[in-house]
C-alpha cells in the first residue's frame, strides 16, 4: 500500500497520495528512505523528505541527514525545513555536522536553521 501512495506522488492525485502517507505515521518511513534511494526524481526526493519530517518522529533523522547532503537545492531546502522542525539536540548535531563540510550556497543557510534551533533554546549539541 505504501508503494502504491508513493508511486502516485508525481501524479494529479499527489496531494492525496501525500496525506495518506501522512495518516500512516512514522511506521512508512523506512518505505519512505527505500523510495528515496530509488529515485531519481528530485521532487518526488523532496515530498518524500517533507513527508518524512512531517510524522514528527526522530526516526525521520537518518532520512532529513542524507538529503542534507543531496545536490538538489529543493531536497536538502526540505532537509533543512525538517531539522528546524524537528529540532532537539538531533538536529542541532546534523546540522552542526553538516556546517564543517557544506559548500558556500548552503553554508548561509544551515547557520539560519542553527539560529532558529537556538532561538527555540537548542545551543548545545548532545
Amino acid at each position: 500500500m505504501v508503494n502504491a501512495y508513493v508511486a502516485r506522488l508525481s501524479g494529479p492525485m499527489g496531494d492525496d497520495a501525500f496525506h495518506a502517507l501522512l495518516e500512516l505515521g512514522s511506521e512508512v518511513l523506512p518505505q519512505l528512505l527505500d523510495a528515496f534511494h530509488e529515485s531519481a526524481d528530485q521532487k518526488l526526493r523532496s515530498d518524500l523528505v517533507g513527508l518524512a519530517w512531517r510524522t514528527r518522529s526522530e526516526a525521520a533523522l537518518p532520512l532529513l541527514a542524507e538529503a542534507l547532503v543531496d545536490r538538489a537545492p529543493q531536497v536538502w531546502r526540505q532537509a533543512l525545513d525538517g531539522l528546524v522542525a524537528l529540532g532537539g539536540r538531533s538536529a542541532h548535531s546534523l546540522l552542526s555536522a553538516a556546517r564543517g563540510a557544506a559548500t558556500p550556497d548552503k553554508l548561509g543557510w544551515i547557520n539560519e536553521a542553527l539560529d532558529q534551533l537556538r532561538e527555540d533554546g537548542w545551543d548545545e549539541p548532545a
